[in-house]
């Protein structure tokens, strides 16, 4: 996979306190505007059995502390932070083209699937990462420009890539899973640790698994490139769905991840 083509220029990141707005059409959220999205929407939570499940988020400090501990459950899960008309036009369409191309994914059925749809399913995938992110306890990384993007182009932004890969959820605990910006530090001796780790604060990386389907969403600007390679951990399971280049993607679920944190961490630079 070729990881050259990446360009943005609104880095500001979101900043939840200050900006009391739709966070893709940009609409004031007051009154009537304002909309309860749900982060996992209700048919995905019952078709995982997850409604009532509690989740818990908790925000862990390099010292070892933690704070901002959360619990609540699945279908409480919700952001404040969409509009009505977002939350029920396009996001809405979006959700009715994609959800019959991702449940026989999450039941870990095999086939094929064709270009055109894995485009459907990578705006499914990279909307709800990013609905997810801006109700998330961490730090926003996400630039505000990449959300205003999705809604305007209806189009995922350059510099960002995605990848699916079926996982064995008999060796997990939960049905739904995610990490935001996960470890980026497998490398090889060669590489210039440090400017890479530098380059990588205005990088971001999501992984999620629902079901029995996972996915990863990395995004890595163009400015400040240092002379690096990104590539994949040798895995046939891997399938990037965007951009994707082929014209049908077997779906083979006999070779899959065991934790989704493989999938985390199987993109490396040297």
């Amino acid at each position: 996979m070729n990881f050259e083509h990446v360009i943005e220029n609104n880095s500001k990141t979101l900043n939840i306190k200050k900006h009391r707005l739709c966070i893709f059409c940009r609409t004031p959220l007051s009154g009537k505007e304002k909309s309860k999205e749900h982060i996992f929407p209700k048919w995905l939570q019952k078709h995982l059995r997850i409604e009532k499940t509690h989740l818990y988020q908790t925000l862990f400090r390099t010292n070892g502390g933690t704070e901002n501990n959360r619990k609540y459950t699945f279908n409480k899960h919700v952001s404040g932070l969409v509009c009505r008309d977002c939350n029920n036009g396009w996001m809405n369409r979006l959700e009715g083209k994609a959800k019959p191309l991702l449940i026989p994914l999450l039941n870990g059925d095999r086939g094929h699937i064709e270009q055109e749809q894995c485009e459907i399913i990578a705006k499914w995938l990279y909307k709800t990462s990013l609905t997810l992110h801006s109700a998330s306890i961490k730090e926003k990384i996400i630039p505000i420009g990449h959300y205003k993007y999705l809604y305007e182009k209806n189009q995922i932004p350059r510099g960002v890539f995605i990848a699916i890969a079926p996982i064995n959820v008999i060796k997990e605990k939960d049905d739904l899973y995610w990490i935001e910006n996960g470890d980026w530090t497998r490398v090889t001796k060669e590489a210039p640790t440090e400017i890479i780790k530098n380059y990588l604060k205005n990088a971001y990386k999501i992984s999620m698994r629902a079901g029995k389907l996972s996915w990863r969403i990395i995004y890595l600007p163009r400015e400040n490139r240092p002379a690096i390679n990104f590539f994949e951990f040798p895995n046939d399971c891997v399938k990037y769905i965007h951009p994707c280049k082929e014209k049908k993607i077997n779906w083979n679920t006999k070779i899959a991840f065991e934790k989704l944190g493989e999938l985390d961490s199987s993109l490396m630079y040297r």
